[in-house]
């Protein structure tokens, strides 16, 4: 491990600490996508009814939204897989 690496990782903490860290970052990220959800869940019918759109293209607009999600963490995979050997 790199002296900076080290040196980060001394200032955030370690162990219990940092483990219960991550964890609470990572529910309140979820937790924030998950009421973006719940939120198009509920404007749905109404954008429905407004705009004359059917049950099936709903259906469309949240797929592309999911599918949206994974291209995304997929090409950030393969950038921080990129960008991890070029620091080596």
């Amino acid at each position: 491990m790199a002296t900076e690496e080290r040196s980060f990782l001394r200032g955030i903490g370690s162990g219990k600490d940092i483990s219960l860290q991550v964890a609470l970052i990572s529910f309140i990220v979820i937790m924030v996508d998950g009421y973006d959800s719940l939120m198009i869940s509920f404007i749905a019918p109404l954008l429905a009814h407004e705009w004359a759109l059917r049950p099936t293209d709903i259906g469309k607009i949240f797929a592309v939204g999911y599918v949206g999600a994974i291209v995304g963490a997929i090409a950030m995979d393969r950038w921080r897989t990129a960008w991890d050997a070029s620091r080596c």
